[in-house]
């Protein structure tokens, strides 16, 4: 195995060969150790499945996973090696990213806009991811996008988000 692969499989638990270690050129972090970059996709899989053990649910409950922002596809390779079923949905107002996403996972895309409602999602979904948007936001800013979340999760759908804190946007 080659050193990638052995650092994937050490911080993911999932077999290297599942993950796809395809990295766009335009990823922000593509310099970091290999081990840091995938610990992002183990880190959003271990808080959703914690997140689904809550509300009785299983990952093969899971059929449509939106990913917003998906950036260039950090987290979603792991969506596509633990939820090998679900339909990926890659929304970002970075339209490579999202393109990159689409080739890459075969995720359907979906250009975002700064404006909620001139987004349209394919169809509801069962688990929306959401990593350090909130980060970013001024509070005022969070209503409509919880809002916009809500309206596009299916019954009884997960919608899962992090938030790093006061500290970290002071950075």
């Amino acid at each position: 195995k080659s050193q990638v692969a052995k650092e994937i499989q050490a911080c993911t638990h999932i077999p290297a060969p599942q993950i796809d270690t395809t990295i766009s050129p335009r990823e922000s972090m593509k310099h970091a150790h290999a081990w840091v970059y995938f610990a992002h996709g183990t880190s959003a899989l271990n808080i959703i499945r914690a997140g689904l053990q809550l509300v009785y649910r299983s990952p093969g409950d899971i059929k449509t996973i939106l990913d917003f922002p998906c950036g260039h596809g950090r987290v979603m390779r792991a969506f596509k090696a633990e939820f090998r079923h679900a339909e990926l949905i890659a929304a970002d107002l970075d339209e490579a990213g999202v393109a990159f996403c689409r080739d890459t996972f075969g995720a359907t895309p979906v250009i975002s806009n700064r404006d909620l409602g001139k987004i349209v999602l394919p169809r509801k979904v069962d688990l929306i991811w959401v990593g350090s948007l909130f980060t970013h936001l001024p509070e005022r800013d969070w209503r409509p996008f919880l809002q916009f979340f809500v309206d596009n999760l299916n019954d009884n759908g997960l919608l899962v988000f992090t938030y790093a804190g006061h500290f970290v946007r002071r950075l």
